[in-house]
């Protein structure tokens, strides 16, 4: 029988353990999964084929934290550090209803989509209108909606006991919908912002429904500090001594670390987004990556929401990964970025055995890119050009579960323009009014 799919002559950078690129080489996908991957011209026909001449073709990028429904919030604010930042943007969401959330989402599906990023983490609010808008456009998402209490500005307007009960719901009506596409997890903003009540009450569902946690940790001098002041212990020490470490969870940030709270989360359960550009721009600091990978734990990238990075392009992350940090040269950066944005991305979502890789039995989720410009010309190796020369707008064709869903710029499942009105008009009723916070 022919394939579905034959995506032929690429260069295959597999993004396995051993970093394996395979010139001249064809990819089969039958049934949504990689069926076959063999040199040019050995694995037959296809009912559709893809030349991919001169382009690489690698895993979907994944994008392990993000919020999508602050998708407008891009190039809205500088020089402002986190809390201050929450506090200002809190009175714009506040603002916006589920259909603004929604065509928020439909806006950074496309973005990222454009960029070939095919999986998102997301943590968010009506997170079931978030789901809508991944079930149309073909990517795939782990979906959190945030539970907390007030803090840092932001007070939300239902009791934890509503959150708890909407993000039960979001894991039954949801999680392995979109022919397997969505994965729900459950979302504690942050020790900060949860009590530790709320913390275990979050624990206890999560484990009553198989759910994976997410949350934003260590982010801040500030938050690490006032740690210490109320509990005398680091933010993770914290959630250790509640539990929450015995269970699989991926947490934002991490930015702020000591040597012992690394070997404390150093466990497979557990997985880091780093989102080194918002924690640049929200003045938060610089992770101790160099430290962090090559460990148990497995340490993604992620954009983090359009407030605080502006754009979704892990292309970008992975290029501000591999030069931030002070890497030893055995340590290979471009190779590790590009492994953090796709195999230690899945792993930190505990997607591994899905996603992450060019393999055959996983599904299949791949972009093309082509090096074919100035800037990435020319091409001396395969994972340095990716990391250091290539961006989103490289990207010419993005497939998620085997269906190609954008390609050399066009997006197959939904009306492209339709999604700008509709962020153009809501956008601008949102912010048409200042917030009482005075932006630096």
């Amino acid at each position: 029988m022919p394939s579905d799919l034959l995506i032929r002559n690429a260069v295959v950078v597999t993004l396995d353990s051993g970093y394996s690129v395979l010139q001249a080489h064809d990819l089969a996908v039958k049934d949504g999964l990689i069926a076959a991957i063999g040199p040019t011209g050995s694995l037959g026909d296809a009912r559709y084929v893809v030349d991919a001449s001169g382009q690489f073709l690698l895993p979907g990028l994944i994008n392990a934290h993000t919020h999508v429904g602050m998708s407008y919030f891009k190039a809205t604010a500088a020089a402002m550090e986190l809390f201050k930042w929450l506090e200002w943007g809190w009175f714009y969401i506040e603002r916006m209803d589920d259909e603004d959330i929604y065509w928020a989402a439909m806006l950074a599906c496309m973005e990222m989509l454009r960029a070939g990023v095919t999986t998102f983490s997301d943590m968010y609010f009506s997170e079931k209108v978030i789901a809508k808008a991944v079930a149309q456009t073909g990517i795939r998402a782990c979906l959190s909606e945030s539970i907390m209490e007030p803090a840092g500005g932001m007070e939300m307007k239902t009791a934890t006991a509503a959150q708890l009960e909407y993000a039960r719901s979001l894991y039954e009506e949801w999680h392995g919908a979109a022919q397997g596409r969505i994965n729900v997890m459950i979302a504690p903003h942050s020790p900060y912002a949860c009590s530790a009540d709320v913390l275990v009450k979050v624990a206890s569902l999560a484990d009553e429904l198989g759910a994976r946690l997410h949350i934003h940790l260590s982010e801040t001098e500030a938050e690490v500090r006032e740690a210490h002041e109320t509990w005398h212990m680091s933010p993770p020490a914290y959630l250790n001594s509640l539990g929450l470490l015995d269970r699989p969870i991926t947490a934002a940030h991490c930015v702020h670390l000591s040597d012992t709270d690394i070997e404390l989360l150093d466990r497979p359960t557990f997985g880091i987004s780093h989102n080194p550009a918002a924690n640049l721009k929200l003045q938060s600091g610089i992770a101790p990556v160099t430290k962090m990978v090559d460990r148990r734990l497995a340490v993604g990238l992620g954009s983090d929401g359009n407030g605080s990075n502006d754009v979704i392009d892990i292309l970008k992350d992975v290029y501000l990964a591999s030069i931030l940090h002070t890497w030893k040269e055995e340590q290979q950066p471009t190779r590790t970025c590009l492994a953090m944005a796709t195999r230690e991305g899945a792993r930190a979502l505990g997607l591994e055995q899905q996603i992450g890789t060019l393999q055959v039995g996983k599904k299949a989720d791949m972009v093309l890119i082509s090096p074919d410009n100035a800037r990435a010309t020319p091409v001396h190796e395969a994972h340095d050009t990716l990391a250091l020369t290539c961006h989103g707008d490289d990207v010419t064709t993005t497939i998620v579960n085997g269906e190609i869903v954008m390609r050399n710029g066009q997006f197959l499942a939904f009306d492209a323009v339709e999604v700008l009105a509709q962020a153009r008009e809501r956008s601008a009723r949102i912010f048409g009014v200042q917030s009482p916070v005075t932006r630096a």
